[in-house]
């Protein structure tokens, strides 16, 4: 029984720690050290899968939050986030760090969220904004950008003296996220370069250990990463000056901001594994964990594209069954998606070659929605990996075709485990779209086993991969093998839970030890429950962490598989914690949604409350529905779902207008009901529906080892059927720029910005001239034109109500968060419009 202690003491012992250049003897902290195969956080091995989210472009503060638990709730455990120097020190000597460009608003929501940081303050980053992040003044010195010259390292030398003290007060060993640092970005391509090999001919050492001082001497001691653009090892540990802790590089499948007419086409793809592989990996850095630092989780629209939709339909979550899990070959254990969700290009700070939207089809879209299906399947990919750690220490075999399955047309890779493993299966040719049916030889503790058992035949539907397990331990019990892919699983108490999933069409079969007993009809044992679902009923299923003792709170650990809890809830679950026995639940809902419980710690829940609304507590008597709608014109029918015991009835009205019922049946507790409206209504008339169900009591329990009791009662479901001298001016101040509060980056030249019509309050100023016009009606001439108005809203506290307001084009609606417009108040709106030609300026409205 002592063999797993000295074993995890040797385990602490090799790991590896950040050291002083003046002391290369004393660590400079021990709280995040990192081996070949993990970082590790107080001990503990993390499964560090992040998520790009830039600050700059969501700059409204409140709405940090929402989107680092939008995150968590995916199984991801961190976030990785660039600083843009030219927003911050727009004039030179003036690093400014207030109001939207503040930063304490976003480390403290990523705390209270339970999200790990990997900051990347650059100076550059590339990122698709102006100056790749310099400010524009950079320009003017007069050495070379990215190099020694003392002009453009003096340049630097404010902005990270004063952002490296910003994230040194937050990193982990002062009770912050930050636990993970890069330096510089891609920091790796020559122009010129006579040969792929040779692609960093030209780097400096000197420049990158210059860089990394200055940040060491901000108090930075979190391991350092870099970002290599292209997986050629430099600046691994041990490559000399300039060397960093953990090595890093990105990858782009699809390229990056190419545009993509036709998403369906994947012969455009670079195909990862001629880019890099394990071997590679051991040959560069093999005291790190693999690690890619970018993947791709989307892909820019350039001007005149096919639009953001296009690019998600591209990048989707077929490429996420594919290429994410071509990652997973390599037990690659840090993993960032680059982006998470995009935002949008505020006040001038994109490039040129894009647009102001930088949605880029990541899996959360611009105005913060998760109803892409990309969504859906991180989550997936992501839970089974943060309750498998075996993978975390699992041994890559090369893949192959034809090995491991009786189809030729299948590659395979193993990762072996002391005693679990995993093989991951895909087409060799991932472009094929035809689906191929296979049986697969797994090693197990029973020995080599060909599954499926019974003589059929597992099938991959074309463009898909899947990651098999066997001797899967479920908290004691050892899953054998499942053919299904595996969601998660818990242990809590004496009984296990496993969530299995398979696709459409898909017959499946899992084996688990003979010391359970023999299964019952449905259930299964008292020890372990297993639900089999269709992959997108996966989808409304979510595990959430409980809170733990600081400094764990909500922050991921190898240890809390019997500290969470597993809940269906439809479309975003956010937080779960449990007090006075009352499980308390605080999520999204987009639909009528069903919340179950499936799986809690023991002793809980007498009581579940889902955003402080009680679940299924209905009275013993009926139910009265009021639904009250503002109507487009084109309504015919509703249609109900009503669920009230045998011979229940129920009643619907329209307004006043009755529109029918149903009158019971003594052997029919539920009943679907389509009632037509008796005439057509009017669009933009707001409407009641009252719905009056009989609720004649719930269902008796008798049997003991059931919960037919919990059989709801009331509406189920509903469907209702159915926007040679010259002179040049700038910005006004130029770098002195007067107004602070929206960045130096956000003015431009014109007469109306410079005087500050765009600012709240103008139409009330004496010195412009206002005429009565409508921006439909346009200019009447070329030129340029301020369009400006004043509107109050009144939205419902408590609601997240995304809004939105072309030449080039194609971006045609402007998502609009809360905190830039005033969602309980007055609004003031200017819309800078620019006519030329012939077609003089107006706007459209949808």
């Amino acid at each position: 029984m002592m063999l797993p202690w000295h074993l995890f003491c040797m385990l602490l012992l090799f790991t590896r720690h950040v050291f002083s250049a003046e002391d290369p003897e004393k660590p400079l902290q021990d709280i995040v050290t990192w081996d070949e195969y993990s970082i590790l956080v107080r001990g503990e091995r993390i499964l560090f899968f992040s998520g790009e989210f830039h600050p700059f472009r969501l700059p409204s503060p409140g709405l940090w939050l929402d989107v680092f638990q939008k995150i968590r709730a995916l199984g991801y455990s961190g976030v990785s986030f660039y600083l843009m120097w030219g927003l911050l020190e727009g004039e030179p000597g003036h690093v400014r760090t207030e109001g939207v460009f503040s930063l304490d608003g976003f480390f403290n929501a990523a705390s209270q969220a339970g999200i790990y940081l990997l900051a990347r303050p650059g100076p550059y980053i590339n990122a698709e904004v102006s100056g790749g992040g310099f400010p524009s003044w950079v320009q003017r010195i007069e050495g070379s950008v990215r190099t020694t010259d003392p002009t453009f390292l003096n340049a630097t030398k404010n902005y990270i003296s004063t952002i490296g003290e910003i994230i040194s007060k937050v990193q982990i060993t002062n009770g912050g996220p930050v636990i993970l640092f890069q330096l510089e970005n891609e920091y790796s391509i020559c122009e010129g370069a006579p040969s792929h090999e040779e692609l960093n001919f030209c780097l400096e050492k000197d420049y990158m250990a210059a860089i990394e001082q200055q940040f060491r001497d901000a108090e930075i001691v979190v391991p350092f990463v870099n970002n290599d653009a292209v997986a050629l090892g430099d600046w691994a540990p041990g490559t000399g000056q300039g060397a960093i802790d953990i090595y890093g590089f990105d990858n782009y499948p699809f390229g990056w901001g190419n545009g993509y007419a036709s998403p369906e086409n994947w012969t455009q793809i670079t195909d990862p594994l001629t880019q890099y592989n394990f071997s590679q990996h051991q040959s560069m850095s093999p005291g790190t964990p693999f690690s890619i630092i970018e993947f791709q989780g989307g892909a820019p629209d350039p001007w005149g594209g096919t639009g953001a939709d296009v690019c998600a339909e591209m990048v989707s979550n077929i490429f996420a069954r594919v290429f994410y899990k071509i990652n997973y070959d390599f037990r690659i254990t840090i993993f960032n998606l680059y982006m998470m969700l995009g935002g949008t290009n505020w006040g001038n700070l994109g490039y040129s070659s894009g647009y102001t939207s930088y949605d880029v089809g990541a899996a959360i879209i611009e105005d913060r929605q998760i109803t892409r299906e990309k969504y859906s399947e991180i989550k997936l990919e992501a839970q089974f990996l943060q309750v498998s750690p075996a993978y975390i220490t699992s041994k890559p075999h090369s893949p192959c075709s034809g090995c491991y399955t009786n189809a030729s047309a299948l590659m395979t890779t193993r990762l072996q485990g002391e005693s679990t493993n995993f093989y991951i299966i895909r087409h060799s040719n991932y472009i094929v779209t035809q689906s191929t049916s296979y049986e697969w030889r797994a090693n197990t503790s029973q020995g080599s086993i060909t599954v499926p058992q019974p003589g059929g035949s597992s099938t991959l539907h074309g463009r898909d991969s899947k990651f098999h397990v066997t001797d899967c331990d479920l908290g004691g019990i050892n899953l054998i093998y499942p053919t299904a892919e595996t969601f998660t699983w818990r242990r809590h108490g004496s009984k296990s839970v496993l969530v299995l999933y398979g696709g459409e069409d898909e017959i499946h079969e899992f084996a688990v030890d003979s010391n359970l007993g023999n299964a019952t009809t449905i259930e299964g044992s008292n020890h372990l429950d297993v639900y089999l679902l269709w992959r997108n009923e996966a989808y409304q299923y979510w595990v959430m962490d409980l809170p733990a003792p600081e400094p764990l709170d909500l922050h991921a650990s190898p240890s809390r598989t019997n500290s969470s809890v597993i809940v269906k809830a439809g479309y975003l679950l956010r937080n779960a914690s449990i007090s006075e026995n009352t499980l308390h639940l605080t999520g999204d809902v987009n639909a009528t949604s069903t919340v179950e419980l499936i799986s809690a710690p023991p002793g809980c829940c007498s009581d579940v409350l889902y955003d402080g609304n009680r679940l299924q507590n209905i009275s013993n008597t009926n139910v009265l529905y009021r639904g009250h709608f503002t109507a487009k014109g084109e309504e015919k029918s509703l249609y109900l779902s009503t669920q009230g015991g045998y011979a229940y009835g129920h009643s619907v009205w329209l307004d006043s207008t009755y529109l029918g019922s149903w009158q019971g049946n003594p052997a029919i507790q539920n009943y679907n009901q389509t009632l037509q409206f008796p005439q057509s209504l009017q669009g933009d008339e707001h409407y009641v529906l009252t719905i009056l169900i009989d609720n004649l009591g719930l269902d008796l329990n008798f049997e003991l080892n059931t919960n037919t009791m919990k059989s709801p009662r009331g509406l189920l479901d509903y469907d209702l059927s159915g926007h040679n001298s010259w002179k040049i001016t700038g910005n006004l101040g130029g770098e002195q720029y007067r107004e602070h509060s929206r960045g130096p980056l956000n003015k431009g030249s014109t007469f109306v910005e410079r005087q500050g019509y765009h600012l709240s309050g103008a139409l009330n100023s004496t010195k412009a001239e206002w005429q009565t016009r409508t921006p439909q009606e346009g200019l009447s001439a070329a030129g340029v034109g301020l369009f400006a108005t004043t509107f109050s809203l009144d939205y419902p506290q408590g609601y997240d109500i995304p809004t939105s307001v072309n030449n080039t084009g194609p971006q045609t609606e402007y998502p609009i968060p809360e905190g830039i417009l005033n969602h309980h108040g007055g609004n003031y709106l200017a819309h800078h419009l620019l006519g030329s030609g012939r077609k003089w300026g107006k706007a459209g409205r949808d």
